[in-house]
């Protein structure tokens, strides 16, 4: 997994992997393709091997212990063709797949090859300029018996099941992107509906963040200063954000 520091995510510009540039989005660039288009783009990196075994009638424990996601990605042309779309529009250029070469990066008449490896770390800085977590878990290789391999199976259909529970919560709904670019409009003393999409997608939820400290922090500044007695951590407002 390749790790992004955070200047490199606030800053807005490309970042590279290899000597080839994964740009952040834009808001604006979203708006051009379209959330669910976005939003289809983001789930293809979150197939797990499992997953797609799943997808193709296989039973948990028929794939090699050893394989990825990517590489059943790349068998089936429809997967293959999603991941094809999403690594284009977050590249900026035109990527291919033939047989004889794998995947490649066409611009103008340049031509550069992708690695499985490479495909790997572009996704990991795909999903951190995207302010996602990478969960992703993959089964043990092992188990020390069938009980334990049970046990598992149970904890994975559990966590699904929770998974697709809070996807329609209020909770969950009101923190769509598009909810919150418009409470961040609302609400931010600079940015608007003329300015806000020039923001990339980690810088725009940077900022929500802060705003919501902000929030925060001048409830409690008025209830210290009305009751409080304990010193005040005047130091909260700039506290980090990254490693949370």
């Amino acid at each position: 997994m390749v790790t992004v520091d955070y200047l490199s995510l606030i800053s807005g510009s490309p970042y590279s992997v290899d000597s080839i540039y994964v740009y952040p989005p834009r808001l604006e660039d979203i708006s051009k393709v379209g959330y669910s288009t976005y939003e289809s783009f983001l789930s293809i990196f979150f197939l797990s091997a499992v997953d797609i075994g799943r997808i193709i009638g296989l039973e948990d424990g028929q794939l090699p212990p050893s394989t990825t996601a990517i590489q059943l990605i790349t068998r089936i042309p429809e997967l293959r063709a999603a991941l094809l779309r999403a690594l284009s529009f977050f590249l900026h250029a035109d990527v291919l797949y033939a047989d004889d070469v794998g995947y490649c990066i066409q611009r103008d008449d340049n031509v550069e090859y992708l690695s499985l490896d490479q495909i790997r770390d572009i996704r990991s800085v795909i999903l951190q300029f995207c302010n996602i977590q990478d969960d992703t878990e993959t089964a043990p290789v092992k188990f020390k018996n069938a009980r334990a391999k049970e046990i598992y199976e149970k904890i994975q259909r559990k966590k699904a099941e929770k998974q697709k529970a809070s996807a329609t919560s209020s909770e969950s709904l009101s923190m769509t992107l598009p909810n919150l670019i418009s409470a961040v409009a609302a609400y931010s003393p600079t940015y608007n509906y003329l300015n806000i999409w020039q923001l990339t997608v980690y810088q725009f939820y940077d900022q929500f963040a802060r705003l919501n400290d902000d929030l925060q922090l001048k409830v409690f500044g008025q209830r210290w200063a009305a009751w409080g007695t304990d010193n005040f951590d005047f130091s909260v407002w700039y506290r980090p954000l990254h490693s949370n």
